[in-house]
């Protein structure tokens, strides 16, 4: 059913959603943020809702019939129970926070079943490669009494696993999670927002002013759009997904090779992560691992980048000059 729009029920339910998700960092961003196990699960939580919200809205358009339903129950399932384990996880934090804190059985369920989607999330996402890594470490962990040598050790109980993973912010609830539900998320909002509303188009025309006469204007074009858009976004897929739609398919109408065009835009869109002042989250973790603000590791990858995407512009160069 849609409206007079023609946005359908579920689309305005997930954009308001989204807004909701997006005012919860702004606020928290402003006003101070909750503690930590807190803060961490209401992100991580809504983004899995909002992801399954978004999985259904591509269901409803794809799939008919038996299959259709199926699929949007199993989501909504998921959904129902992620927003039922944030609940409990909060309404227990006083309880985790007790220095006589004992894990009992539905706290392990609720942990176990919680980390599988996690997994899961992490599986739709990025595929198979985290989310196998995962489960074979939880199972060293659980298992270390029976592998050899220098490789055993006496195991690990399941209660301590779950504690330690959803009961404690050492886990799925730990810093790198922390570092996403504050700093990362509103360069996000930042960088979404200065996009939508034309700072996107204006790199572009800057990109086109200043590689336009040169060798391999279109290249260097999707090189220095790249770069800038990283300066805002620090998401290599999100660059590539921006401007890579509008400077590959240029650069093969020119005459480069497909597999030229893709390496140009995947290798300066990577590029962006070390493009400051908004890198990608990796900067975030080592700002916080090395003890230094983030302003100072931003400061020293100014010239780190430069050289890169000068390297980047003189591959191009070269190659233009070969055709």
């Amino acid at each position: 059913m849609q409206n007079s729009g023609g946005k359908t029920k579920l689309q305005l339910i997930n954009q308001c959603f989204a807004i909701l998700f997006a005012c919860f960092h702004l606020y928290t961003a402003l006003f101070g943020v909750f503690q930590n196990i807190i803060q961490r699960s209401l992100h991580v939580g809504g983004g899995a809702v909002l992801f399954l919200l978004l999985s259904i809205e591509k269901m409803s358009g794809e799939t008919s019939g038996v299959k259709k339903r199926a699929a949007i129950f199993f989501e909504s399932v998921i959904g129902l129970f992620v927003i039922f384990s944030i609940t409990y996880l909060i309404t227990s934090f006083d309880r985790i926070m007790h220095p006589m804190f004992e894990i009992n059985r539905l706290d392990i369920i609720i942990g176990v079943l919680f980390t599988a989607i996690v997994l899961e999330m992490t599986r739709r996402l990025i595929g198979w490669a985290i989310p196998i890594l995962a489960v074979l470490s939880l199972l060293y962990a659980y298992y270390g009494s029976l592998f050899p040598g220098i490789w055993r050790h006496n195991g690990i109980g399941i209660e301590y696993i779950v504690e330690i993973l959803y009961f404690s912010d050492r886990g799925l609830w730990g810093l790198v999670t922390g570092i996403s539900s504050t700093i990362i998320a509103i360069f996000m909002i930042f960088g979404t927002v200065l996009f939508a509303t034309g700072g996107g188009k204006a790199f572009m025309d800057i990109s086109c002013w200043a590689t336009g006469p040169t060798y391999g204007g279109a290249a260097k074009l999707a090189a220095v759009a790249s770069g800038l858009f990283g300066m805002i976004s620090g998401s290599a897929a999100a660059n590539v997904a921006t401007t890579g739609a509008f400077t590959i398919p240029l650069m093969k109408r020119l005459g480069y090779t497909p597999e030229f065009a893709g390496g140009v835009e995947s290798s300066a869109s990577s590029g962006g992560q070390i493009m400051p002042p908004i890198m990608g989250a990796a900067a975030f973790i080592m700002a916080e691992t090395l003890g230094v603000t983030y302003s100072k590791l931003a400061l020293a990858a100014i010239i780190p980048s430069i050289l890169f995407y000068f390297g980047v512009l003189l591959s191009i160069h070269f190659e233009a000059r070969r055709m």
